[in-house]
């Protein structure tokens, strides 16, 4: 390559700056002779007299408005006086489209004078004139704009939920470049939090729409997105595919500032290795530049990559060239930013090379423009270089000054990044506790409804044992009613017999001792009656099933004494009726001391108000726990003292029922969570491998593609429909499960030969993963010849996802697997032994159930999967009547085996 001499670098730069001249001077010219020929803008006034409807007035206010803010000297403070004045008028003359045009326009002004809530507010005004106009158009606009705003304040989340109602609208109305601008806006958003994969997601979308549509323009650049994306994943192959894509539509389109463009950024993100092919790229790009766009910010950049290559071979000579280059290309853009960043990189140039004064003089001028331009970060680039220049020149006072506004302003660049870091999380925690908020007011409101749920139940048990308790209180009464009424009866009769006695006295003397006799047979056979029917209300009290009767009375003192009690005491409170009778502090000794507190306090308030409580509690029955419900009614005595007539009923089975019922509830939530979790998962596995068929069928659909290129396509798309395949026949067997329609089909094969074709197809998978792994068959304890009676196909199944498996999660080492008889020679024991990530052990107990897995998020990102494939192996292994299991330490390796049951079969009886 030539080299630049510094006679050719001189008149390069006076061409530049003379060229630099004569476009300021056309410029002035230019202003000069629309001046002198009258063709300045019309004023306000005069454009409002030439329309008379109202309508056509507003339109002149907001079109006025808008030319104040896009000139080179923007008024948005005029603009929004001329906005304001249309919006009265607009209101006045109930024309509600030319009210959403100027809240539209105020928003805008409010947006550029960083004025965010006003711009808000006047977006939303706009969205409710057009929600009620039903005008899903500018509905659409508004909701983008406002994503505008939120983006700009770093508010990621309501930019994103605004962006997502405006592509709605825009795609049920049939605007396509709306919606395409909208998803490049999502996909710069999700970039920006580094979350590719969505963004690459949105990006196919997009892609797929603009496809449809024709629409090249919008294709390529969404090609050219999709390169930039996956260079950011480091995915170099799909950035080239990607990028030869874009290239080629622009070149059909004959776009040439795009051809520059995709060429410039290939050269710094494909061949950034590769010198020599870099070069190539980014002279091709600067000669378009040069032809279409001398001005161009891009054509600086071009010739500073040039010259950061020519520096790195070490040829400074032509690295000065296009240094100067580069700065000359800069000073004619006219952009403040390309010219700072120029003059600091030529300084840095200088300063490399020893020349002092002109580092110093570029890092000055690099310093001065960053200043006027308010740009922090080449300000404080250039006041290192300041530092640098000096303290070389061993001025270290200067060069310490330097370094002090340099270190003030790297800390306001920090502080300023904090703040936006501070805001976004900000942002980002809102958006969740927005989320957490709705969750919590679900699960309040099911807790209402199972607490009003308990409470009926509680009622209906209360009520249930008080018309037992009142039914047995009357049945008592009844009885003794009863018999009372039977012996007054009698006694009536006795006395009419001792008067007739009296009065026949004299005459039958002799009779009275028979009467005597009689009538004490009489009373001895009530007294028995009485007796009897004492001994039935005992009894019936004694037997009251799960609890007991008593009576209770307390004294003015706070003494109490238990003066009746059921025997069924000894069995529902551990006590005797004796005992409690006796002493009745031994039973309140029982009970659990919180519960205890609890229940003199509802006494105490009872007592007060006389009326009846109820009370659970729990009783300590030698070393178990019981739960008792007390129901009582208190009266009043003549002696002043408190009487409590309750029922104790033993309701510990209840308490076991209800926590089962709440553990069942949890199971259930439990599950439930799971499947959620398992059909999101189960929606990104099946994404996956789709979205590499698709993407890869279209490449391979290219004719100018290279066989070995189309080979590697076509393993891949291979790859993914095998994946796919399993996914979906893992779904199809876990359905089976479910219904019970899953056959078992029991043969006779030979298993040793099942195991050695199981050895050969994962040797292969394995070295079509390229992994670093030893697998081998433990052949040292099969049994001779190896023919059992079984399901081979499901034989094969499970024995597959445990190697699959231990495959999956082994990085290095090796795989051993094979089985062997257990002592008995009842079972055939399988095993898969690898030096793989291994189990934690408190997730062994649930690794074989549905839709568990023992990774965690992290490690499911890593290696993938369903957590069907233990599932199905544990439901085939049970089927074919054995059992399946893991011995694992986190880390060190797995070993995961089953057992099926063994008949020996001859040779020749398999035949």
């Amino acid at each position: 390559m030539r080299v630049i001499s510094k006679n050719d670098l001189l008149l390069d730069v006076f061409l530049m700056m003379y060229l630099k001249r004569i476009i300021i001077f056309a410029v002035v010219f230019n202003g000069l002779f629309r001046i002198v020929s009258g063709n300045i803008p019309d004023s306000l006034e005069n454009a409002l007299k030439r329309v008379t409807s109202d309508t056509a007035k507003v339109m002149v206010y907001n079109n006025f408005a808008r030319k104040l803010m896009s000139g080179q000297s923007p008024d948005y403070s005029r603009a929004l006086l001329y906005a304001q004045q249309g919006l009265t008028l607009a209101a006045q003359a109930q024309f509600p489209e030319g009210e959403v045009e100027l809240h539209r326009t105020m928003g805008i002004a409010g947006f550029y004078m960083n004025n965010y809530d006003q711009a808000i507010e006047h977006y939303q005004q706009a969205l409710n004139l057009c929600e009620k106009m039903h005008d899903n158009t500018g509905l659409a606009q508004n909701y983008y704009n406002i994503s505008l705003v939120y983006r700009e304040q770093s508010k990621i989340y309501y930019s994103l939920d605004n962006l997502l109602k405006a592509l709605s609208l825009w795609k049920q109305s049939g605007n396509t470049d709306g919606a395409l601008s909208v998803y490049k806006d999502i996909i710069s958003l999700y970039q920006s939090v580094e979350d590719y994969q969505v963004a690459i997601d949105y990006a196919m979308q997009a892609l797929e729409l603009a496809q449809n549509t024709g629409n090249r323009q919008e294709e390529a650049s969404l090609y050219d997105m999709l390169a930039r994306i996956n260079y950011s994943t480091g995915n170099v192959w799909a950035v080239e595919e990607y990028y030869d894509q874009s290239l080629q539509i622009y070149t059909a389109l004959d776009d040439q500032l795009q051809i520059a463009r995709i060429t410039q950024n290939m050269a710094a993100n494909l061949y950034s290795n590769n010198s020599e092919k870099a070069m190539e790229l980014l002279r091709k790009s600067a000669a378009i530049y040069e032809k279409t766009s001398p001005a161009s910010n891009s054509l600086y950049t071009v010739y500073n990559n040039i010259a950061q290559l020519y520096q790195a071979e070490g040829r400074d000579d032509s690295a000065m060239y296009y240094r100067e280059k580069a700065l000359s290309k800069s000073i004619l853009s006219g952009s403040p930013q390309a010219m700072a960043n120029a003059y600091c990189n030529a300084g840095m140039f200088y300063l490399d090379k020893g020349d002092m004064g002109r580092a110093e003089k570029d890092f000055k001028k690099s310093y001065d423009i960053a200043l006027q331009s308010g740009l922090a970060n080449i300000q404080s680039n250039a006041l290192s270089g300041l530092s640098s220049v000096n303290y070389r020149q061993a001025d270290y006072k200067t060069a310490m000054m330097y370094l002090h506004k340099y270190q003030n302003i790297k800390d306001s660049l920090t502080k300023e990044e904090d703040k936006k870091n501070i805001l976004r999380l900000t942002m980002q925690y809102e958006f969740e506790k927005a989320e957490k908020e709705k969750n919590e007011a679900i699960k309040a409101q099911l807790t209402q409804q199972q607490q009003a749920i308990r409470q009926h139940q509680n009622m209906v048990t209360i009520t249930s044992l008080a018309l037992i308790f009142i039914t047995v209180l009357l049945a008592f009464i009844f009885r003794s009613h009863k018999l009372n009424k039977q012996a007054n009866t009698k006694l009536e009769s006795q006395h009419r017999e001792i008067g007739r006695i009296n009065n026949e006295l004299q005459e039958a003397h002799h009779e009275l001792y028979r009467y005597k006799d009689t009538l004490e047979e009489m009373v001895k056979e009530q007294t028995v009656k009485l007796h009897q029917s004492e001994i039935q209300l005992r009894t019936l009290s004694d037997n009251l099933p799960g609890g007991c009767i008593y009576r209770k009375h307390v004294y003015p003192d706070g003494k109490e004494v238990v003066s009746y009690i059921s025997s069924t005491a000894k069995e529902w409170l551990g006590l005797s009726a004796e005992t409690i009778m006796a002493d009745s502090s031994r039973f309140y000794r029982q009970i659990i001391p919180e519960d205890l507190e609890r229940k003199r306090k509802i006494e105490k308030e009872s007592t007060h108000a006389m009326a009846s409580y109820s009370c659970e509690y729990r009783l300590m029955k030698g070393d178990r726990e019981v739960w008792l419900l007390e129901n009582t009614m208190p009266h009043a005595d003549k002696n002043q003292s408190i009487v409590w007539d309750g029922i104790i009923v033993d309701i510990t089975a209840r308490k076991k029922f209800e926590k089962e019922l709440i553990k069942a509830k949890e199971r259930a939530e439990e599950s439930d969570m799971l499947r959620s979790s398992f059909l999101a998962n189960m929606s990104h596995e099946i994404r996956t491998p789709m979205n590499g068929i698709v993407g890869f069928l279209s490449f391979i659909e290219r004719e100018d593609l290279s066989t070995e290129k189309r080979q590697a396509y076509t393993r891949i798309i291979r790859s993914n429909v095998q994946q796919l395949l399993q996914l979906i026949e893992d779904i199809i067997d876990i359905s089976k499960i479910d219904a019970h329609q899953l056959p078992l089909h029991s043969i006779r094969f030979n298993l040793n030969t099942l195991l050695d074709e199981l050895e050969i197809f994962f040797q292969d998978f394995i070295v079509e993963k390229d992994k670093k792994l030893e697998l081998f068959l433990d052949r040292s304890r099969f049994v001779s010849p190896g023919i059992i009676e079984s399901d081979p196909v499901r034989v094969r199944q499970v024995v597959s996802n445990l190697i699959g498996n231990a495959v999956k999660f082994t990085d290095k080492g090796y795989i051993r697997f094979g089985y062997e008889l257990t002592d008995d020679s009842s079972h055939l024991y399988f095993f898969v032994e690898d030096t793989g990530i291994g189990v934690p052990e408190a997730k062994q107990e649930y690794i074989f159930e549905r839709f568990r897995q023992a990774c965690d998020e992290k490690t499911r990102a890593e290696y993938g999967g369903t957590g069907l494939g233990l599932a199905i192996s544990k439901n085939l292994v049970e089927m074919m009547g054995g059992q399946i299991g893991v011995n694992s330490k986190a880390g060190t390796g797995s070993t995961f085996y089953f057992t099926l049951p063994f008949v020996p079969v001859k040779a020749d009886e398999s035949k």
